[in-house]
């Protein structure tokens, strides 16, 4: 080693290796006062302290010497997303204690750096910087500053997703555009700066007339739209309704979970009931209502002994019962056919027959296992309505009365209560079917993997889904449940 430990000396060899330079180069520094040099026993040393400040002052040097980043005011160019040729100018100004980032669209990179010059002399010369809209590339749209009313907003934003959410989903939003929003900003045109009239629309108009939920809704729907503004559309450079304040929202109560006496009384009821099968089919398996609706005959594999549930129907306005998606990609399931199961769907497969033969309709291989009474799909809000019935009949109403709902009507959009005009006494409703189930399954033990597959929780990977160990366990788990049902239906049935 050429470190002297007594003196703290390294040789000018060792230096010049440590600072890549050559030896005469490190003598060099030496005579101009740089390093320390010390000259023992023929050999030339340097104090490693000498040693320790040279390099400090050497890289305080380099660091001064560095190119500075662009100060306060002077902006940023930036290519976003990184790589897609499609560059902005941004700069940060004060606006009284705030800070406020305005920013231009450019086609080139030269183009966002003159872009960025004409931000900073005019913020120099101290001229309004307005933050939008964020200009377009040019030869990508026509440069203007003229921005979309609310209304034109709307109608572009309906038009890019109506093909990726479905039917449903897109009637809840003309709901609330066509109720909630347009008539106070169709005609209005959009602008980044509307923050304080929307919050007004929010406080004085829709808060005192709507439910929070209602209200809720609105403001979901206008963001979204606004959202569009911002990106893809680009016309304005911030969503003006991201901070607005609204009604905080109620607590929601939790589902009911019916004891299995509770269960039973319901079920009785519902046997001999027109759409008894329906209500049997989702109190054995949890499905959703829409689901129970959705099944076709070909959904059942008889020799898996298994039901596929795949589809659901839902009710729109205009259009009837018709057959959409379900409502998540791990809603897509299949379910064991259990022996109790099985004898509900062969029954009703027989009563559908007889159904169809006296009403003149020749049966179809794929035919849906529940229809109405005139061979048609079978509306949600007729089964809703009749199950509605039958718990208030099962003395339900007076366990669970149901609750006050302010602004329901108007929550709504004008159709009335949700059981068809009457006034719902109980709070009991179909949904708290599948609750009923879940809350069972676990007092019987089933682990929550298993509850969650059979309700539909579970991942969207099919082998996860459908490997043996599980599907055993569900249908175990289904198995004891239905026959700890019918022996009380059974018992009830013996004692009468």
């Amino acid at each position: 080693m050429a470190l002297n430990t007594d003196k703290h000396l390294i040789r000018v060899t060792a230096v010049a290796h440590i600072l890549a330079i050559a030896e005469q180069a490190v003598i060099a520094l030496g005579e101009q006062g740089e390093l320390d040099l010390v000259e023992q026993g023929g050999e030339r040393y340097v104090t490693t302290s000498s040693l320790r400040t040279y390099i400090k002052r050497k890289n305080r040097r380099a660091r001064r010497a560095a190119p500075k980043g662009r100060a306060n005011h002077e902006g940023s160019v930036y290519d976003s997303p990184r790589g897609s040729g499609i560059w902005y100018a941004a700069i940060s100004v004060r606006e009284g204690r705030k800070r406020r980032r305005v920013k231009r669209r450019a086609s080139s990179q030269q183009e966002a750096l003159q872009k960025l010059e004409e931000l900073r002399r005019t913020y120099r010369e101290g001229r309004a910087l307005q933050p939008g809209p964020v200009e377009p590339a040019e030869g990508t749209a026509e440069e203007s500053t003229a921005l979309p009313t609310y209304g034109e907003l709307f109608e572009e934003w309906r038009a890019a997703i109506e093909t990726s959410v479905k039917r449903s989903t897109l009637r809840h939003y003309d709901t609330a555009i066509n109720q909630w929003l347009r008539p106070h900003l169709g005609e209005r045109p959009i602008s980044v700066s509307d923050y304080r009239f929307l919050q007004q629309l929010f406080n004085e108009q829709l808060s005192p007339r709507y439910a929070p939920s209602t209200v809720h809704r609105a403001y979901g729907v206008l963001r979204q739209a606004l959202d569009y503004a911002v990106e893809p559309a680009r016309y304005i450079a911030s969503n003006p309704a991201a901070r607005l304040r609204l009604p905080k929202l109620k607590t929601l109560s939790p589902s009911i979970a019916l004891s299995i006496d509770e269960l039973v009384a319901v079920l009785r009821l519902a046997r001999g009931h027109r759409y008894g099968a329906a209500i049997f089919f989702a109190a054995l398996t949890g499905a959703r209502l829409g689901e129970c609706l959705g099944i076709q005959q070909g959904d059942v594999d008889e020799q898996r002994n298994t039901i596929h549930i795949q589809r659901q129907l839902t009710t729109l306005r205009g259009e009837g019962v018709v057959e959409e998606t379900l409502k998540t990609a791990g809603s897509d399931r299949l379910l064991p056919r259990t022996p109790r199961l099985a004898e509900l769907l062969e029954r009703t497969v027989a009563e559908r027959r007889v159904a169809l033969q006296y009403l003149g309709y020749r049966e179809a291989p794929g035919s849906w296992f529940f229809l109405n009474t005139e061979g048609r799909l079978l509306s949600p809000r007729l089964v809703e309505r009749a199950f509605d019935e039958l718990v208030e009949q099962a003395g339900l109403a007076e366990v669970y009365p149901a609750r006050e709902r302010p602004g329901r009507e108007q929550d709504e959009g004008g159709e009335g209560q949700k059981s068809g005009g009457r006034r719902k006494r109980c709070e009991v409703s179909f949904h708290d079917l599948r609750s009923t189930l879940l809350t069972q399954l676990g007092d019987l033990g089933v682990d929550e993997t298993t509850r969650g597959r059979i309700a539909g929780h579970g991942p969207k990977n099919v082998t996860q889904r459908y490997d043996r160990s599980t599907a055993e366990r569900m249908r175990a788990a289904l198995t004891a449940f239905e026959e700890m049902v019918f022996a009380a239906l059974e018992k009830g049935e013996e004692g009468r």
